[in-house]
């Protein structure tokens, strides 16, 4: 039994640290993700020329992506202006964001921030099975081990947003749930 009991001591620390470094470098990679999107779209209102000199990601949900992003917001800048990050409590703290990432599947925390940002200059990135057929614009998932992404059309055209074809090339293009075609 004690034998039994080290085995499994010793596996658990063994196998720890790579399962923590790979989801730092998973929320590494998001971040980086995130930026790289910012250039392949347009705002509906240019925020090139919008007031103010910061571009606001806010964050919703899970904060393991805040580090990756803090780093990010360090050493480069979105469409010019430097980047704040803020973690948000509630949906409806969302009007001043230019750029949200949510990372729960909490559906009326989900339905909120729809609501809230429906028809609105907000990107909205997430971070859960199902949210861009729920209406979350851009939605991270895993396939064949590979860190890949959706666009909902539908909710990117009607905020406004223009995508680049390039950006949709590489991307599952999917629909809002009860959309026609």
């Amino acid at each position: 039994m004690r034998r039994l009991l080290i085995s499994l001591v010793v596996s658990v620390v063994c196998v720890w640290p790579s399962y923590a470094y790979t989801a730092q470098t998973e929320y590494r990679v998001k971040a980086a993700f995130i930026e790289k999107f910012t250039r392949f779209i347009e705002w509906p209102e240019s925020i090139d020329r919008a007031e103010g000199e910061t571009f606001h990601i806010c964050v919703i949900g899970n904060g393991r992506i805040l580090d990756p992003l803090n780093q990010l917001a360090l050493t480069t800048s979105i469409k010019n202006k430097s980047i704040v990050i803020r973690v948000l409590d509630r949906p409806e703290r969302v009007r001043h964001c230019e750029l949200i990432y949510l990372s729960t599947s909490n559906r009326t925390i989900v339905d909120a921030i729809l609501n809230v940002t429906r028809d609105k200059p907000i990107l909205t990135v997430g971070d859960a099975r199902g949210l861009a057929k729920q209406g979350i614009m851009i939605n991270f998932f895993e396939s064949s081990n590979r860190l890949r992404f959706e666009i909902n059309i539908d909710a990117v055209k009607q905020s406004g947003f223009l995508i680049s074809s390039r950006l949709l090339k590489v991307a599952k293009i999917v629909r809002t749930e009860g959309q026609q075609e």
